[in-house]
């Protein structure tokens, strides 16, 4: 009965935690990631990113996007906003790329016939995402105002841990809090 009690008080909301922030940690740049489902427009999630102590990911070269790719699956990124951006009055639709913590736009990595403005069916894609429709790590340029099925979420990237968001700490401790108590209770019975 205790042992059931721990499970359900204690691993099953910590997992439930864990599972939620979907962080990896990139061992070759020191960096962490964070894949955050949901329709969103990207300026938002650049905002979003950024509220949460970090930037929408900065894919600067094949070893980087490939790390993502892999540490997430293909088919769980696409259609996520990552950190590329377009400067209005650019050259179109290939030119003045760069991505949004200043870093040198060097690497890319676009989908077969991208960049393209939605093959003109829009004045401006001038923002950076997993191509929606591909499975292989390569990239789309969107619209910043599109957040429909083709925006699936975005990811956030961390020059250092990040911290736990308060919703994740507080599922934990409502696990805890009562497995620590009823244990403390058993002891003293016990006695």
């Amino acid at each position: 009965m205790l042992r059931r009690l721990t499970v359900y008080c204690i691993v099953i909301p910590c997992l439930a935690s864990c599972a939620q922030a979907q962080v990896v940690f990139n061992p070759i740049n020191q960096h962490y990631y964070e894949r955050i489902s949901g329709t969103i427009d990207w300026n938002t999630a650049n905002a979003n990113a950024t509220s949460r102590g970090g930037y929408l990911a900065t894919l600067t070269s094949q070893e980087e996007n490939e790390f993502i790719v892999t540490g997430y699956g293909g088919s769980n990124i696409s259609g996520f906003h990552i950190g590329g951006v377009q400067p209005v009055a650019s050259q179109e639709p290939a030119g003045g790329w760069g991505w949004v913590t200043g870093e040198t736009w060097s690497y890319t990595n676009w989908n077969g016939g991208e960049p393209n403005n939605g093959a003109g069916a829009f004045l401006e894609e001038n923002r950076l995402q997993y191509a929606w429709n591909a499975n292989n790590g390569t990239w789309n340029d969107i619209s910043n105002s599109l957040a429909n099925g083709a925006t699936r979420g975005y990811i956030v990237e961390y020059n250092q841990a990040p911290v736990p968001a308060p919703a994740s700490l507080i599922t934990a401790l409502i696990g805890v809090v009562p497995g620590v108590m009823l244990l403390r209770r058993r002891r003293k019975s016990v006695r």
